[in-house]
């Protein structure tokens, strides 16, 4: 009889180890109807990044995940994704997270130049924008209008913001990769930004905060302030 019971406990054990806890499952919704994706951070993460291409795809721990749609088992993709969202766990208290859109391979605007994408995850924050070896143009502004705050993005400087990113205290960094890159970050005021230009020759305006500005190889510009750091710049405005 102590056998069965015995038995019985550890196939209960097995059983409910077998089942992810909730607090390490990374939160991904799609909806093709509405074409709204949303990404929750899990409890105690620290850093996730989004990766456009066949599929939108992110981070759970090491691994990059498609998202599907539970109704229709469809991946969610940046063609048929009209709204990214981008949020912090739930119930979990403030926590400097970093975000990094991973275009190194692939843009969003390649697929979809009228994909928006919002980072709702508080305070302290850093967004990270991965880019590769092509030709880059990329406005960095602040966000304007009622209550809005933090950064607002036009990933393909042509006039149609792409990233809000609804935070305070914020820190924008731009890994341009190689090529030709120029990124425009004149008149921000809200939050600071380091920009790498990498390869090529570069062009790299930052805020009016303290920023950090390298331009890598090559032949860059820059301008400057008094209080940022400047590394790697052949010719400052």
């Amino acid at each position: 009889m102590h056998r069965k019971l015995l038995v019985g406990a550890l196939a209960a054990t097995a059983a409910v180890a077998a089942i992810p806890s909730a607090a390490n499952a990374a939160t991904c919704n799609y909806s093709s109807a509405s074409k709204q994706m949303e990404i929750r951070y899990r409890a105690g993460e620290t850093a996730l990044t989004v990766k456009p291409g066949g599929t939108i795809q992110y981070t759970d721990g090491n691994s990059l995940l498609n998202c599907f749609d539970s109704t229709t088992g469809r991946a969610a993709t940046p063609a048929t994704t009209a709204k990214l969202l981008i949020k912090a766990p739930t119930g979990a208290g403030a926590a400097p997270q970093l975000t990094i859109l991973d275009e190194s391979t692939a843009t969003f605007a390649d697929f979809n130049r009228q994909l928006d994408i919002f980072v709702l995850t508080g305070t302290n924050d850093q967004l990270r924008l991965q880019r590769g070896p092509r030709k880059d143009l990329i406005h960095l502004m602040d966000q304007s209008g009622g209550l809005a705050i933090g950064p607002m993005i036009d990933l393909d400087f042509n006039g149609e913001p792409d990233v809000r990113m609804t935070t305070n205290n914020s820190l924008v960094r731009v890994d341009a990769g190689g090529g030709d890159d120029a990124v425009d970050a004149t008149g921000v005021v809200s939050y600071r930004t380091s920009l790498f230009g990498e390869g090529g020759n570069d062009f790299l305006f930052g805020t009016k905060q303290a920023d950090v500005i390298d331009g890598g190889l090559n032949t860059d510009t820059a301008s400057r302030d008094f209080k940022d750091s400047i590394t790697s710049i052949e010719t400052l405005l």
